[in-house]
């Protein structure tokens, strides 16, 4: 297992939020998400995709779901639920049944703010 330093990280994660995700850099920002060796890093770049709602970002955000790091995918969820729509829902309802309290905290989050089909607009 490779140790992470610290202070590497924190500066990897600063220009991680430096990024455009609407412009550019979204490629960066989802081979970032996708393959950095680090969780923090990945969760920036997670954090930096609710500046989109761009299809191929919200394509990497539901595939951070499977990241091995809560962190990432508690980020993602978050995300998704900024920048997702209804069509995410049944990759998010799985996650309802995890093992790790902020995971399912953050998927019925996620939910609560994607599922409108309880929204009366009267």
């Amino acid at each position: 297992m490779t140790t992470l330093d610290p202070e590497v990280s924190a500066e990897r994660v600063y220009e991680t939020q430096g990024l455009d995700a609407d412009g550019d850099d979204l490629d960066t920002l989802l081979d970032t998400l996708a393959s950095d060796p680090d969780p923090a890093v990945r969760a920036a770049a997670a954090d930096m995709l609710a500046e989109t709602e761009r299809s191929e970002a919200i394509d990497g955000l539901l595939q951070a779901l499977e990241d091995p790091s809560p962190e990432v995918v508690v980020q993602a969820l978050e995300t998704l639920a900024l920048v997702g729509t209804q069509d995410i829902l049944p990759a998010i309802k799985p996650l309802l049944d995890s093992d790790n309290d902020e995971i399912r905290e953050a998927a019925e989050d996620t939910i609560y703010f994607v599922d409108d089909s309880d929204f009366d607009e009267s």
